[in-house]
């Protein structure tokens, strides 16, 4: 009888331990915040490595419809797409059809 007593409290132990280290670091851990991501410097880059005639100056200028459409897809867009880091994946023609898309909207004045 005093064994399972023992254990009982073992155990009980064992859980309140448990709960107050979970605790513990579920407070270190509610205001981390991750580093910004400078999606618009990444999206840039991202269109500049792309084979596109023209893109360098048209993206140097910033208000050409190309760095408007950027700063779009960057800062504004809904959808906040994944920027790609290789132009062989379907994101990339996901990434380039709203980046296509944007350019349009924009060069017709909206």
């Amino acid at each position: 009888r005093n064994r399972n007593f023992a254990a009982f409290v073992v155990g009980l132990c064992v859980v309140a331990l448990v709960i107050s280290l979970s605790i513990f670091f579920a407070k270190k851990t509610v205001g981390f915040t991750p580093p910004p991501v400078d999606r618009l410097s990444l999206s840039h880059d991202f269109v500049s490595s792309m084979p596109i005639v023209g893109k360098e100056e048209a993206l140097a200028d910033e208000n050409s419809t190309q760095s408007l459409a950027i700063k779009w897809l960057a800062n504004e867009d809904p959808l906040q797409l994944d920027i790609p880091m290789s132009a062989d994946t379907e994101d990339a023609k996901t990434f380039m059809n709203r980046y296509i898309m944007a350019v349009l909207y924009f060069s017709t004045n909206g």
